[in-house]
């Protein structure tokens, strides 16, 4: 193995366990921003490496953790705007259970 590919492979390993913590959308984007870096420095520069390098799995995992990546963001959005609509949601029912007990008292139906 090259010295180039253990080092990347380290990296690798290091990004494994950082993707498994929680992380700010800015460290989300570095991350990613690395993960390219590697990408492009694999498949443009293959010369470099030796066939003992295992290229084709280090792509796979990047392209793996690029997607954990994308999921991750995926679900930081969701979660943030999830309660919004949940609590407008909750206001709208309150709102119309309002305006119907308003309607109820002001023409005298509550006996029904």
């Amino acid at each position: 193995m090259s010295d180039r590919e253990i080092q990347i492979h380290e990296r690798l390993s290091e990004i494994k366990y950082l993707i498994k913590n929680d992380l700010s959308s800015n460290e989300l984007h570095e991350i990613k921003k690395e993960l390219l870096i590697y990408k492009d420095e694999l498949t443009n520069n293959i010369s470099i490496f030796s066939k003992a390098d295992n290229i084709q799995i280090r792509l796979s995992k990047i392209e793996n953790y690029l997607e954990k990546l994308n999921d991750k963001k995926e679900k930081a959005s969701k979660s943030v705007n999830q309660p919004k609509k949940e609590i407008e949601e909750d206001k709208k029912e309150e709102s119309t259970k309002k305006q119907k007990k308003q309607v109820i008292w002001k023409f005298g139906l509550y006996s029904l």
